[in-house]
């Protein structure tokens, strides 16, 4: 089953900045990052001047590119955590954060990036997207332009996580934010032998999770499915799928197909509701 991956493209603001002379200001640290003048990368005729490009998604991959590779960074843990964010308007797109959202926040008073000034640190969600379940990608962006087939090279991965970290670095991460992601701050340790046990940590923690399910093929939307359940308490449903499956592919379809013919003590309708 080949499993879809959403190509990741970065943001171009930079470059409208610097089109239209609008200053971002002293207090904030940047680069036109989107800048390269090279022929030997896919993206050399649109980036000028630059080694590297840092983009991602709030609680999801943080993403790194040299204009070859691209490697997408999960969090290290299933759960997620830590995760928050910080901010001085507390707002969603259509409606302000609530009573839930604000119980447990917290007051930041040592970001490099406020000139002193104090925010807002909430607990924060991804929703229902997992990086996790997705795992930690690389790609050759010159043999595989749409990113459809991750690469299994720990040496090249330990060269990009080393270029993430000096990402990181530049752009003041937050302490929370290296632990999110499994990232020493100093960079100690990020080499090919690390890299590797890293895999086979991910796919032990799997297989105490999901158990047999993890020799199943999914997609990972599927696999992030079987993870809310997990945290949901359904363990149970997890062992009347692995009795009921008759194929090596599994999808969201057959696990609400199993639900459905057993009675389980905690309501997992919530789920499908969120997953469909």
């Amino acid at each position: 089953m080949q499993e879809a991956v959403e190509p990741c493209r970065p943001s171009f603001i930079p470059v409208e900045e610097d089109r239209f002379a609008i200053a971002s200001g002293r207090a904030v640290k940047r680069r036109n990052q989107i800048r390269f003048q090279r022929s030997d990368v896919p993206y050399g005729p649109i980036f000028r001047n630059a080694d590297e490009i840092i983009f991602g998604y709030f609680g999801a991959h943080v993403t790194v590119t040299d204009g070859r590779y691209l490697y997408m960074r999960a969090n290290a843990c299933y759960d997620n955590k830590p995760l928050y964010e910080y901010t001085l308007m507390p707002m969603r797109m259509r409606r302000m954060f609530n009573k839930d959202e604000l119980v447990n926040m917290e007051i930041e008073h040592h970001l490099p990036f406020t000139k002193g000034m104090p925010v807002l640190k909430v607990p924060g969600q991804a929703g229902f997207y997992s990086a996790w379940a997705h795992g930690n990608l690389l790609f050759d962006l010159q043999s595989d332009p749409e990113q459809l087939q991750p690469l299994t090279d720990y040496a090249l991965e330990a060269r990009m996580m080393t270029l993430l970290h000096t990402c990181l670095k530049n752009a003041e991460a937050p302490e929370d934010e290296w632990r999110r992601l499994g990232l020493p701050p100093d960079g100690a340790g990020i080499n090919e032998e690390n890299v590797r046990l890293e895999h086979q940590q991910r796919q032990a923690t799997l297989t105490a999770l999901i158990g047999d399910l993890c020799q199943v093929r999914m997609h990972p939307e599927t696999l992030t499915l079987l993870l809310d359940i997990v945290a949901a308490g359904g363990q149970k449903l997890l062992q009347d799928i692995a009795s009921d499956i008759r194929s090596d592919v599994l999808c969201r379809e057959d696990i609400l197909r199993v639900y459905a013919k057993h009675h389980y003590p905690v309501d997992l309708s919530p789920l499908f509701e969120r997953h469909w």
